[in-house]
């Protein structure tokens, strides 16, 4: 999967990992950060340019700034969830 894809379904952001993964070396991440293609929004993550900024943006890029594996995301309560959401929009 090509890294604009992952980050297509992770609300426009990816990590560098991800990116890595994708089939992205070090020197073309750095690139797209210095062309402006990528935007550090955290450590080691990424909001690909004209993704709009929303909650859900905010949300999954502290998720992966954390580097909470999938399985510790899916088992976040959805009451905690919830009051994640709340917060990051107040």
């Amino acid at each position: 999967m090509a890294a604009l894809d992952i980050a297509g379904t992770q609300s426009g952001v990816i990590t560098r990992g991800q990116a890595r993964h994708a089939g992205l070396t070090d020197g073309a991440i750095d690139g797209c950060v210095s062309n402006g293609l990528f935007r550090v929004v955290a450590n080691h993550v990424y909001r690909v340019r004209g993704a709009p900024q929303t909650e859900s943006m905010a949300v999954v890029s502290a998720t992966l700034g954390a580097r909470l594996t999938r399985v510790q995301v899916e088992d976040l309560n959805h009451s905690f969830f919830s009051v994640l959401v709340h917060r990051s929009s107040a």
